[in-house]
């Protein structure tokens, strides 16, 4: 779970509508990369989170069978 940087989600409380105090608002895919906007419910700071996904790049296969010369 993530904590608002503002406020540290000191005081929050959950109730009926919410039940976490950092909701995500939107999620743009960029490449390898995922920023996700976030707001906090207890003080109404927007933010921005980045979560980067790496993948494991394989060998390219052989396709000469030898090297040119």
């Amino acid at each position: 779970m993530y904590k608002c940087p503002n406020c540290k989600n000191k005081g929050w409380k959950p109730d009926e509508l919410s039940k976490k105090p950092v909701q995500v608002a939107g999620t743009d895919y960029v490449g390898s990369m995922v920023l996700r906007y976030r707001y906090c419910m207890n003080c109404g700071y927007k933010f921005k989170t980045r979560e980067v996904f790496d993948s494991e790049v394989k060998p390219a296969p052989d396709l000469f069978g030898e090297e040119i010369k």
